[in-house]
């Protein structure tokens, strides 16, 4: 299918895609990066959304790794950098501290905050928050079904939000999914569930409407509890969600596992 060999090239082929760039030199010219604002707080595993000003709003995310490691220090803190001045302003900090969130964008312009590691674990990664960019405010919404932790949140066409994967606050990956619809405020799972176990995993919206997801690391082995360090391979497992359908279907698998990546889909190249 030429929907798939363009979503695959994002995942596998993007290096090529950019050594071409540097081969050219008016594509050599263009490609630039510009240093912007730095930010207020120094951060990983945040989240960022674009918001409907072209800003984008930086949330959560874990601080200086602590004596308990960096979920000691998971922040509330965002910020809102605007691209096209390139300055950063403290925007309203979260009502809960989060890492491993996802924020994604909503049709009405707000940006829909799920799940994520804080203070409290289990209840942080069960709970959700919608921030209105007018209002500088966040209100607590609906909570999912189930807790996740590195998941993805897709909004879809008709304006709900998929929620995939994750690895719940006890770590274990799941194959659990289910839609927001932040009309009505309420969750409702998908069926069936994901035919993987995935978190770390990514999903990305193709023209069709369907969402392929690629990747992520699929359940804790056998004998390995939420306080042990253990290794996890990545899967190079696909499959695609129809939101029409309530469907789940395999793809062909990907040629080398990731997990942690990123998929952004491609416009066709003329004679591909």
């Amino acid at each position: 299918m030429r929907w798939w060999r363009a979503a695959m090239a994002v995942v596998i082929v993007a290096t090529g895609l950019l050594a071409g760039m540097v081969a050219t030199p008016t594509a050599r010219a263009a490609a630039q990066w510009t240093p912007g604002a730095s930010l207020g707080w120094a951060r990983q595993y945040h989240a960022a959304a674009t918001l409907a000003d072209g800003a984008v709003l930086i949330v959560g995310g874990a601080g200086k790794e602590g004596e308990r490691g960096a979920f000691a220090d998971a922040l509330a803190a965002t910020e809102r950098y605007d691209p096209a001045t390139g300055r950063r302003a403290t925007a309203a900090p979260l009502l809960t501290p989060r890492a491993f969130a996802s924020a994604t964008t909503l049709r009405d312009g707000s940006l829909l905050v799920v799940g994520g590691r804080g203070a409290a674990p289990a209840d942080t990664a069960r709970s959700a928050e919608r921030y209105d960019p007018a209002a500088d405010r966040w209100t607590a919404v609906a909570p999912p079904r189930e807790g996740r932790i590195a998941h993805t949140a897709t909004t879809l066409a008709d304006g709900t939000v998929l929620v995939i994967g994750g690895g719940g606050y006890s770590g274990a990956g799941t194959t659990t999914a289910e839609r927001y619809d932040p009309l009505v405020d309420r969750w409702t799972a998908t069926a069936p569930p994901l035919r993987e176990r995935r978190k770390g995993q990514t999903a990305t919206l193709l023209p069709s409407g369907t969402v392929l997801v690629t990747g992520g690391i699929p359940a804790t082995p056998p004998g390995c509890d939420a306080g042990a360090s253990c290794t996890v391979g990545a899967t190079v497992e696909a499959e695609v969600y129809d939101p029409t359908a309530d469907r789940w279907t395999a793809v062909a698998p990907l040629p080398v596992a990731h997990a942690d990546h990123t998929a952004t889909p491609l416009r066709e190249m003329a004679g591909c």
